[in-house]
Order: C-alpha cells, then sequence, then structure tokens
C-alpha cells in the first residue's frame, strides 16, 4: 500500500493508515467471508468503527418477534434474512385469501394455507418458530412467548386495542424492549421505533388519533398495496439495521404516496 502512494511522507501515511485503524476501516481478517456473504461483509465494513466481525458475533444473538404476516409484516424477512439475521418468532392466524395475493408476499398456490407455514417455507435454514394462532391481549402474548428474550419486537397486527393493550404495559415488565409498529391508511405509511422513554408519546398521538376518527364506520376494505409491504419491510429492517451498527436513527417515519413525500424524522420534527 505504501508503494502506492509515493507522494505521501512517511509521517502523513501512518497518520493516515492510524486513523483508519482507530475507525475500523481497516482491521485484520483472520478468516475469509464466503461468497453468500461478502457483499453483505462489505456493506457493514463501511460504517464507521463497526466491522462485520463485531456485526457478525452480534446478530447470532438477536431474536426477532414479528406479530403479523400481512401486507405491512410478510416482506420483513426478505431483507432481515439478507442482513444476516436467523432467530424468528413469527405469530398470525389467518390462511391466505385470494385477495391478499397482489398485496402480500404470497402466491395464488398458496390460498387456503397458513400465512405462518408459507413465510416460514421460504426460509429452511434459518431458525424460525412459528404460533398458528390470533393474539387477542397482551396476557394472551405473554403466555405463548417468553418476551424477556426477545431483542426486537415487530407488530403488524391490525389490532389497534391490542397495541395500546401492549403499550400499557410491556415496558413495566420488559423495559429493554424495542418495539417496531408498521401499519398504514388511505395513501399513507407509518413506522415507529418505540422504546421505554418515548412510548407515551406514542401512545398519547394514537389515542388521540382513534378518538378523533372512528376507523370502523369508514373502513369497508383494506387499501394497503404491494408498495406498503415494500415500504414496511425497508423501513423496519432499517430500524433494526441501524440500531445494531449504532447508527444515527429516527423513531419514526412517515410516506405519503399521494405527496410523493417520505421521510424519517423524530418526534419534535415536524414531516
Amino acid at each position: 500500500m505504501r508503494s502506492k502512494l509515493p507522494k505521501l511522507t512517511d509521517k502523513e501515511f501512518n497518520s493516515i493508515f492510524n486513523f483508519f485503524i482507530k475507525e475500523k476501516w481497516m482491521y485484520p481478517v483472520n478468516s475469509t467471508v464466503d461468497n453468500k456473504h461478502i457483499r453483505l461483509s462489505n456493506f457493514i465494513d463501511c460504517f464507521p468503527s463497526y466491522t462485520y466481525p463485531e456485526y457478525k458475533n452480534k446478530i447470532n444473538n438477536i431474536k426477532i418477534l414479528l406479530l403479523g404476516l400481512g401486507t405491512a409484516g410478510s416482506y420483513i424477512l426478505e431483507v432481515l434474512t439478507k442482513l444476516g439475521f436467523h432467530n424468528f418468532i413469527l405469530i398470525d392466524g389467518d390462511r391466505i385469501e385470494e385477495k391478499n395475493i397482489m398485496a402480500q408476499n404470497y402466491n395464488l398456490s398458496d390460498v387456503g394455507k397458513l400465512k405462518t407455514s408459507v413465510i416460514k417455507s421460504k426460509f429452511p435454514n434459518i431458525n424460525v418458530k412459528v404460533i398458528n394462532e390470533k393474539i387477542s391481549s397482551y396476557d394472551n402474548l405473554k403466555q405463548k412467548i417468553d418476551l424477556s428474550k426477545i431483542d426486537f419486537f415487530i407488530n403488524c397486527a391490525d389490532d389497534f386495542k391490542l397495541q395500546m393493550d401492549i403499550l400499557n404495559n410491556i415496558f413495566n415488565e420488559y423495559p429493554k424492549t424495542k418495539i417496531i409498529y408498521g401499519g398504514y391508511s388511505f395513501l399513507m405509511h407509518s413506522d415507529d421505533f418505540i422504546t421505554k422513554s418515548n412510548y407515551k408519546v406514542f401512545q398519547k398521538i394514537a389515542l388521540k388519533q382513534s378518538a378523533n376518527i372512528n376507523i370502523d364506520n369508514y373502513v369497508i376494505e383494506n387499501s394497503g398495496s404491494i408498495l406498503n409491504g415494500f415500504m414496511s419491510a425497508l423501513v423496519i429492517s432499517t430500524y433494526v439495521f441501524n440500531y445494531v451498527v449504532k447508527n444515527r436513527y429516527k423513531d419514526q417515519f412517515l410516506g405519503d404516496f399521494y405527496r410523493n413525500k417520505f421521510k424519517f424524522f423524530n418526534q419534535n420534527e415536524k414531516f
């Protein structure tokens, strides 16, 4: 390397070299990365002060719970598995209907099958546990899952009362929980990263919106499209990834398909 930079003095070269080592842009490689993971390794190594070996060791112990495998949830494993995550619990009690096909990660041949079974079958080489039931409450969820072992709880269930019940209780018992909510309505898309430090704000906003709009009175059909499915997969996976690599992240995402406006931002910022 030194011979390729003849115009640098030894002092300048050593200064640059030591800086790269300090920021982990250069590090000794003790083992080769297989061809399957080489692009992921290269991508991770682009982040300052983080290396692929560190990333690989960290995600080996991460367990992700995904509740809801509809439009918002069915594509998420497609992204997270290609980022190296491989420990999942999937919960959904629904069977695939023909009306799901154009927006969700299923084919016509899947109609009538359990959503959990179809998604699991797409990933035979990773650890996927499935629960084929509809979750009715926070207590019901605790009966099915040891939440103390969950690192990320991705909630894509289309059930407002369940969402509020979970937020009312989970941080009292499991304060380190990280919840990501995914949802959409009427050309709008939203995904939120929720922790003990900010959940009351999200809860207050959600309850206010619910009080102003009785959604059951005017929603007669689900308007979610493939764009919502892909966007959920991208945004939610980005939340998980950024947290793991300690990259800067915002706690809210809004997408407006009508105005073509899409933005990550924090609670104190405007959309």
